[in-house]
This record gives C-alpha cells, structure tokens and sequence, in this order.
C-alpha cells in the first residue's frame, strides 16, 4: 500500500522553553517517498491522525511509535505529535518531536515533513536561546552531555566516574562553545528551510501567505542568530526580509532595532524607528513583552536626544508604516548660541548644555553639579504651598524661551525659611540661591534646588504689596458704622 496522508503544519505564537538541537537531514539529499508496511500500520496512522480531540492524539502517537519503530512514517508521526504539543501550550515537547521528526533519517529529505518542523524549531528559536556570558552557574558534564545548573544548586553535585563538575574557567569555556554551536546549528537550519520552502509547497499547494510566513521565521531565526554573534550588518539584512514578510512582528523590528543600534558607529535614527515599530505593535497586541520594549526605546531615544521631547510622535508614525517617511532623523540636542544675557549665558553654559547636549555625559556632568549652590536672578512663574504644609514651592524662569512657554520654567525651590515668600506673584523678578539636589528632563529640562531662600528685597516687596491691598480693600470697603 503507498497512499501517503498529507500533512500542512503551521504554528501559532507562544512562549518557548529551551531543548537541544537535532542533526540536520541534507539539503541536497534526494526526495524519498515513504511506503507502509501493512495495512495495520496504516490504520494505526490514521487513527490519530483523524483524531480531534488533542489528548487522545498524543496516546495514539505513542503507542504508534512504539508499535512501528521502523515505520517509515515514523517521521509524520513526529511531526504530527508536534503540531498536538503545540496546541496545548507545551512548547518543551513540541520542540522535542520536531527535533525527533528532523533526525529519523539524515540520508534522504521529505519536505513534506523537514519544513515544518524546522518552520517551527526556527519559530521558537529566539525565544529559547539562553546565553549570558556573565551569568554564574556550575557545569557539570554526565555522560559526555554538558549541564548547567544554578549556582545555589550545584552543590549537590559531586565528582564520580560519570560525572565531572568543571571549574568556572572550563564552564564559562563550554558554555560560549555550546552558545556559538547552537547559534550555528539555528542559521543551517533555517537555510536549510529556506532552500526546500519551493518544493514543500508545490508538495502541498501550501497558500502563498503561509510560505510567506514561513519565510519570515526562517529569516528571524537567521537575523537572531547574526545579532548574537555581532554580525549586525548581516543582521540587518536578513531583517530585513523578514520585515517584508510579516510586517506586523514586533520580534522583527525589535531585532533589526537592536542591530542598528549596537553597529559601529550607532546608527540612532534607523534604530529608534524599528524600536518605536516594535513598541506599537507590542502595544496594540497587548505583548507581556510591550514594557520592556518600550523602556529600551525610551533608552536608547534620550541617550540620542536626552529627553523624550517628541518620542510620542515617532510613536504614533511608527504604528502605521513600517518604513521611516523621508527625511526622518531624531536630532542631537545643540549647544545655546551666546545671547549676550550674562545671566542666560551662564545658565546655559554650567547648567542646561552640560545636561542636555552631550546625552552620554550628563550622569557625570550632574554628578559634578549635584550639591553645588546656584544664585542666578529670575521671573517668577507659580508659587504653591508645600503639599506638606512646609514652606513655598516657587516655579521661576531664567530664560527667555522658558518664559515665552506657559508653564515651563527652569529652576524649582522649596522654601522653607521665609512664611512671606508664599506672597511673590508670577512675573515678579527676584534673585534665589539653594544646593543643586535633582533635575527633570520633562516636560523640559529644570533643575531642583533644596535649602532656598529668595532675596529679602523682593519678600519685602511682596510684604508691602499684600499690605496696599490689604488697605486698599479697607478704603473700598469700610468697616460698617456702629448706630447710636
């Protein structure tokens, strides 16, 4: 009997746990058309191939495989177990059976099945991948296989004639070589899916839109595989396919993101894109992974930018179009042209450039600045109590733009010395001085000083404008004689 049961798998997203790879079948080898046994052997087949119900397949699987350990479709079963796994969230198993459906029998290639199981091993890759070079773990190796165990659990494990625990040198030693293996072991096998992806789907009149998607995974694992081994060039331009074929993947523009961001020199504005891309599709998708996203986006922006003044916008454009529109460039911030403002240009120049222009600089700038006094003359622009009923909080503004902008200012003091000082209004000019203690980058850069005080001059002033008023509301509105 040779009717053969067709089969089209194809794997929706998940999270993914990590296994080991399996030996690749070759690219190259000729296609071998699997032939049953014996009717028993079919029927056995078709029993959990037909099968609906996903707990009841995986049994009949098994005792198909145990049964006909030499079936020919041995692989399909694999493969079908795979797709079973996969519909009940156990990822570890579904890897399992697709690495098992790939190694039945490396001299021959059956696209039917070698695709979608290194469709799917492609798929999960990224996800299951685990290297940290700095991470610390103990190695042991059993039976020639390379264990890495968490630190606090490794010393259980002793010396034997089958086991020998490695020392951290040897550990850290294995553990690159088995990292760089399995990063190899990944693109050879997405290539490998790449180059029989024609053949399995006129084997299987698979839709277009589904080789385009698998196409996709091949290409992430691909890109994946080139970012962790620095190849960003490399990286980029296989993302770049990928992009083309699942437009809709933040992976994808995370990875591509993170490659153009880590090139030499950084390329920013084509890294900030694919971030912002990744960011909103996370988003809109409601990924468990969106706010990690969208805090490395906002790193990455402000070591560009140094603030995250306009990264809203980059935000809501990179939401509707996969590609930057012409011209797109997220500006280094520019140092202040002099004004001739002796006061303005000394803000500038020790203050806001310092913290704003060179972005990578500014934590060792602030820290030369943070605990330094500051006196500079300036507008008021609020002037609030202290939620906690200690002293005036007062909002001023130094330079002109700031004051030409309602409700930015520069500088914020808490002051706790002069009951008065809750009398300044907006626009009153004063002089301040206090200790530099923190700064804000939004909605524009300002700076907080602690242990304030304003000049007394302008308390005063303040003192004798609340006393006019006072009297003058007594002339308007005289106390009402007494009758006799």
């Amino acid at each position: 009997m040779t009717k053969s049961i067709g089969l089209t798998v194809l794997c929706a997203g998940m999270l993914l746990s990590a296994g080991q790879t399996a030996p690749l079948r070759a690219a190259t080898a000729a296609v071998h058309m699997p032939q049953w046994k014996s009717r028993a052997e079919y029927d056995a087949f078709a029993a959990f191939y037909k099968e609906k119900d996903t707990s009841k397949q995986i049994p009949l699987i098994e005792a198909f495989l145990k049964k006909y350990p030499s079936s020919e479709f041995k692989d399909r079963a694999y493969l079908v177990e795979m797709e079973a796994y996969r519909k009940l969230g156990d990822s570890a198993k579904a890897i399992e059976a697709a690495r098992n459906a790939l190694k039945f029998d490396p001299s021959y290639t059956d696209p039917v099945v070698d695709d979608p199981a290194l469709g799917y091993l492609a798929f999960a890759f990224p996800y299951t991948y685990h290297y940290s070079p700095g991470e610390t773990a103990v190695c042991v190796k059993s039976h020639g296989e390379l264990e890495v165990i968490p630190e606090g659990e490794g010393a259980k494990y002793t010396a034997s004639s089958t086991t020998t625990v490695l020392t951290p040198q040897e550990c850290a030693e294995s553990r690159k070589a088995r990292a760089e293996a399995e990063l190899n072991k990944a693109e050879t096998q997405a290539q490998e899916g790449l180059a029989l992806l024609s053949t399995y789907q006129a084997a299987m009149k698979v839709p277009d839109a589904n080789i385009t998607t698998m196409r996709a995974w091949f290409n992430t694992a691909i890109g994946f595989a080139n970012l962790q081994q620095k190849n960003y060039s490399g990286a980029i331009t296989v993302l770049q396919k990928a992009a083309k074929e699942d437009p809709s993947n933040s992976l994808i523009f995370s990875l591509m993101g993170q490659a153009y961001y880590y090139s030499t020199p950084p390329d920013y504005n084509n890294a900030i894109w694919n971030l912002a891309r990744a960011a909103s599709l996370a988003n809109a998708a409601n990924s468990p992974n969106a706010a990690q996203l969208q805090s490395f986006l906002s790193q990455v922006y402000k070591e560009r930018h140094c603030t995250d003044a306009g990264l809203s916008g980059v935000l809501a454009q990179a939401a509707t179009s996969v590609a930057p529109p012409a011209g797109f460039s997220v500006s280094h911030p520019q140092k202040h042209a002099l004004t001739g403002d002796k006061t303005v240009d000394a803000w500038y120049q020790n203050i806001e450039d310092p913290m704003t222009v060179d972005c990578m600089a500014t934590r060792q700038n602030w820290a030369q600045l943070k605990g330094q006094p500051l006196s500079l003359p300036g507008r008021v622009v609020s002037v609030t109590p202290n939620p906690d009923g200690n002293g005036t909080i007062i909002d001023i503004a130094i330079t002109p733009n700031t004051e030409a902008t309602a409700g930015q200012f520069d500088v914020q003091l808490l002051d706790t010395s002069q009951p008065d000082a809750k009398l300044l209004q907006p626009n009153d000019p004063l002089t301040f001085n206090g200790t530099l203690s923190a700064y804000q980058t939004t909605p524009n850069f300002y700076v907080t000083l602690s242990n304030a005080t304003v000049n007394e001059q302008t308390i005063k002033m303040a003192e004798e404008r609340e006393k006019a008023a006072e009297q003058a509301k007594k002339l308007h509105h005289p106390a009402p004689r007494r009758g006799r």
